[in-house]
């Protein structure tokens, strides 16, 4: 992964969030052309808040997200 900061007048940053979301009960729903939806709807979501997704992984009973939040004055 290529570092790259983000630059205020005062400040130079780069804050990531490593998030993990999980079935109830840890149930293996997320199987076949769900996650491919899950996906799309995490990748609509991100230009809606302007957050950049780094990478994600589903997998059957969680989700793993890297992100990182953009900040515009």
């Amino acid at each position: 992964m290529v570092r790259t900061f983000n630059l205020l007048e005062h400040c130079k940053y780069s804050c990531k969030y490593h998030v993990v979301f999980c079935a109830k009960y840890r149930r293996k729903c997320l199987v076949d052309s769900i996650d491919v939806r899950l996906k799309v709807l995490f990748a609509e979501k991100a230009v809606e808040l302007d957050i950049q997704i780094f990478d994600i992984e589903v997998m059957p009973d969680h989700v793993h997200l890297l992100l990182e939040l953009v900040s515009t004055k």
